[in-house]
């Protein structure tokens, strides 16, 4: 990336995987969007442009898949003059503004709206970057996404206090414009370069969750639309424990230390097949992630996956597990499975772990 000072910026992934696409990971994770990685122009700008063009692209391709996914509404209490009567009747209202023979009603009322803070301040701070973007393909495209929300949305006087603005549950898929609204209403992309006394922090990005959050989403497309049901701690939306189960109960009978796998898959309630992503560079599958792993096996009573990063194939292979040790029947299998650390595009990428993770489920679920 060039910066305003015309030096460059270059972002190195501290792993020592070969060939790992941090960029495939995050947007099939949903932490970025997936225009970033899939669209066919760069996001980027020749050195001597200002840094505001790349904040304007970013938001105005954030607004783009807000819109897409659905924007958020929720209740809001009205008080106006109806044709009839709405909600309730404000009948102190009613006998003070109206006639004795009155045409409408002042009614009071909830009605489901776009018109809340939340969308204000995303529309605002549209408005604010568009007056100080130059680039007329970036400026043109934010235009687009201030019309479309004005239709449903409107422009305050002021943005809205930051009280009045708090993400919940529903709204977690807001956070990347809220925080590009903050920062574009500060105007921190342009003071923070200018600062020479202002540090440079690293950007830490645990890799093990990150692959987590990826082989739960692969695993959700391919089960998508069947009888399976996808669960587990690998959900990045889900914030409520997802478990199969306990491993141990106490004298009085309360289970204690509950399993939780990264992936599993419920058919009619039941769990039938479980799934475990390790992050790992390794000559062989790990002692501890075979304990764990068949531990949550055995309580299922079904098949099991291990899905590690790619490295060379060295590691896929497929165990039996037996009952005990005088029993070497296979009434169940676990598959180490790789998943691709990237590729010549995120398409061919998504394709391959999409491959991969589908062949797996469907060695030991036919009927998906």
């Amino acid at each position: 990336m060039g910066l305003p000072s015309g030096a460059y910026l270059e972002v190195l992934p501290k792993d020592s995987l070969e060939g790992f696409k941090l960029l495939y990971y995050l947007a099939k994770a949903g932490r970025v969007s997936e225009e970033l990685v899939t669209g066919k122009g760069e996001i980027g700008f020749s050195v001597g442009e200002s840094f505001i063009e790349v904040i304007g692209q970013v938001y105005a391709q954030e607004i783009e898949r807000l819109l897409r996914r659905g924007i958020h509404k929720r209740y809001l209490p009205k008080q106006r003059a109806t044709n009839h009567v709405k909600g309730q009747l404000q009948v102190t209202k009613q006998l003070a503004r109206q006639e004795p023979f009155a045409t409408s009603f002042e009614s009071q009322y909830d009605e489901l709206t776009a018109d809340i803070p939340l969308n204000q301040l995303i529309l605002f701070a549209a408005v604010e970057l568009a007056e100080e973007v130059r680039e007329p393909t970036v400026e043109d495209r934010l235009r687009r996404q201030i019309g479309d929300l004005q239709q449903i949305v409107t422009l305050p006087l002021t943005p809205p206090h930051p009280s009045e603005v708090t993400l919940t549950r529903e709204t977690q898929g807001y956070e990347p414009l809220v925080k590009l609204a903050e920062q574009i209403l500060n105007e921190n992309y342009i003071d923070t370069f200018g600062q020479q006394t202002k540090l440079l922090e690293s950007l830490l990005i645990n890799t093990e969750t990150l692959f987590e959050e990826v082989v739960y989403s692969i695993v959700a497309d391919v089960v998508h639309g069947s009888r399976y049901i996808p669960e587990g701690d690998g959900d990045p939306e889900s914030e409520a424990d997802s478990d199969i189960g306990h491993l141990l109960r106490d004298e009085s009978g309360d289970g204690i230390q509950g399993m939780q796998p990264d992936i599993f898959l419920r058919d009619r309630g039941t769990p039938v097949w479980i799934a475990d992503a390790k992050w790992k560079e390794t000559d062989s599958p790990a002692r501890n992630d075979l304990y764990q792993v068949t531990s949550y096996q055995r309580k299922v009573g079904g098949d099991s996956v291990i899905f590690y990063p790619e490295q060379g194939g060295d590691l896929e292979t497929v165990y039996g597990l037996s009952n005990d040790e005088h029993d070497t029947r296979e009434d169940s299998e676990l598959r180490i499975v790789e998943i691709p650390l990237g590729g010549d595009s995120y398409e061919e990428f998504e394709r391959e772990a999409r491959g991969k993770v589908r062949e797996a489920i469907q060695a030991q679920l036919p009927e998906l």
